[in-house]
């Protein structure tokens, strides 16, 4: 799991303060080292300010032995983990054929988790990343269902931000294919 550290300032802001990071999605850690929530979802469509409000409250009030957890997705070409930027995806998924896309197509579904410490009030994020086949999740007509209302009903500022764009043409395939 990649390991955030983030502390709250004297002028109440949470900042990263500490990190292992192996697998990150669109950033580098010593881009962020030392940024309050704010700068961290800064290239996040909609995060600001109405999302990093709702993270302070959050790690404001979650208390010691509680895990909080979420999951967060998007679709990759290849296995790769450690992506700190999109540029190379984007090459590789503009050089792709349609015709194997549900085979070069990957899910990466990153699992979170927020818990603080007890002595300190730290608070600790955690990134699990998992990549399977897109094909794994498209196994059936519900499955293939599920996914097209998923990948057509996000905020298209948020899709530009995943750089979906560039795997339209892919994800089509892939669920036509599949079918």
């Amino acid at each position: 799991d990649d390991l955030c550290v983030l502390i709250k300032d004297g002028e109440g802001l949470w900042r990263l303060e500490a990190a292992s990071l192996c697998a990150p999605t669109f950033w580098r850690l010593g881009e962020k080292l030392g940024e309050p929530l704010g700068v961290l979802h800064g290239p996040v469509p909609g995060a600001n300010p109405g999302m990093v409000s709702r993270i302070h409250r959050m790690f404001d009030a979650v208390q010691p032995g509680q895990v909080l957890e979420r999951f967060n997705w998007t679709v990759q070409p290849g296995t790769a983990r450690y992506t700190p930027e999109q540029a190379p995806f984007k090459k590789i998924a503009a050089d792709l054929q349609t015709a194997g896309a549900l085979d070069a197509l990957w899910l990466r579904v990153e699992r979170q988790t927020i818990s603080k410490l007890p002595v300190s009030g730290a608070v600790v994020f955690t990134i699990r990343v998992a990549i399977d086949p897109l094909r794994a999740a498209l196994a059936d007509a519900a499955h293939v269902d599920a996914f097209r209302a998923a990948w057509d009903g996000i905020d298209p500022v948020l899709a530009a931000y995943k750089a979906w764009p560039h795997y339209q043409r892919l994800v089509r395939a892939a669920l036509a294919s599949a079918i």
